[in-house]
């Protein structure tokens, strides 16, 4: 985890799969990364990367301790 002030970054955990899904449907978010996502296909696309099943991380931005985006 990195934490510098009132931002922190952290790895993604299975708490934040209902996030991401209201991020990935966000219309500003989905012109770039579109298609629409059920909170089911958001679970089957980056639970093998939270369960170490593949080589990328996927980190969750927190600004004082509330997420506000993924890298």
């Amino acid at each position: 985890m990195i934490h510098k002030s009132d931002l922190s970054i952290r790895l993604m955990s299975e708490r934040d799969y209902p996030y991401m899904a209201k991020w990935l449907n966000n219309d500003l978010v989905l012109e770039f990364y579109g298609p629409r996502l059920t909170l089911e296909q958001v679970i089957a696309k980056y639970g093998p990367k939270l369960n170490k099943e593949h080589y990328v991380k996927v980190c969750i931005v927190e600004y004082r301790g509330a997420p506000i985006g993924f890298i």
